[in-house]
Formats: structure tokens, sequence, C-alpha cells
């Protein structure tokens, strides 16, 4: 989050308790055309104790970005055994997931592999993305994926209402 919103890494950053937000604005190309796009984020623990109270943050989200440390096989334990589960079951169905392996420059230490992780997502058809916190690789890539999906289901509701709204406008001429 951070390394996304100012560009910069503090090995002694705490790790979230109960939840921490930023935003940022950027431009995606979508269909020939820079489109803004404002990321507001959340930052929630995955600590047992603050799970009644990060649920607020997350049940009307968008999207959601659940990152796994590649070194440590517990955190990828429990985004397959528990937290997308429950980003599925308290999220709007419509919501956009990515799994996002983190310390990928730490290759050496890997307890999951990039092609586990890659598996995980291709399964469950939500996106995937490889990046390191420390050195800024793939997170920007990963957040630009996950908001031309959002960009594109948006383009898509919008011509949809245009048909719907089209097709009654047309009924209407009909009956006249």
């Amino acid at each position: 989050m951070i390394r996304f919103v100012q560009n910069r890494f503090d090995k002694n950053q705490l790790s979230s308790i109960g939840a921490s937000y930023v935003d940022k604005t950027i431009k995606l190309k979508i269909n020939d055309k820079q489109e803004p796009i404002q990321f507001m984020i959340w930052d929630t623990t995955g600590q047992e104790k603050y799970r009644a109270l990060t649920r607020n943050f997350y049940t009307d989200a968008k999207v959601a970005i659940l990152v796994y440390d590649s070194t440590c096989r517990d955190s990828f334990d429990k985004i397959k055994d528990f937290w997308f589960k429950e980003i599925i079951d308290n999220c709007p169905k419509d919501i956009i997931v990515a799994l996002a392996a983190n310390k990928i420059d730490e290759y050496m230490k890997e307890e999951v592999s990039q092609e586990e992780g890659q598996n995980f997502a291709e399964d469950n058809n939500i996106i995937f993305g490889c990046t390191s916190a420390l050195s800024g690789s793939g997170v920007y890539e990963l957040f630009a994926d996950v908001g031309i999906k959002y960009l594109k289901s948006i383009i898509e509701e919008r011509k949809e209402m245009e048909k719907e709204n089209n097709d009654k406008k047309n009924e209407q001429n009909e009956k006249q």
C-alpha cells in the first residue's frame, strides 16, 4: 500500500492493527483513452482477534487485494483457508479479487511458488500478481490490472444501462 501510494518502503513499518487508509488517483489507458481512477485503500489486519472489526471496512468493497508473503506458507494458507471465502461471502457479488505474492525479491526463501499462487488464482478466476514492496517490482502493475478490470466493468454497466433505456424508449414509442 505504501509502495503504491508513496513509492517508498519502510523496513520498520509495523503491521496493521485494525485498519489504515490512504488514497491515490492514477490514469489508466482504456479504449485508447486515459481514464482517471481513484484508489481508496483500506489496509486491514489479518489478525484473528480483529476480524469482527475489520469486516466493516471491506463489506462494500469493489476490489479486494489479498496479499501473502511468498516466504511464509502460513500466510498463503490463511488466504486459501479463510480470507478468500470471507471476501466472497461478505462482499458484493461483482467484487474484483486479486491475489498478490509479495516478497518475490526473496526467492531463495520462497515457501510458496509463483506457480502455486497462479494456480489458485486461475482456479478461482481472480487476478494474480507478483510483487515486492521492498523494490517496488510488480506493485504498480497489480494496481493497474485491478483498475483496468474495474474501469471496464463500469463501462460495461453504462452500456447495459444505455441499452435498457433505449429499449424502454423504443417500447414506449411503439405503444404510441
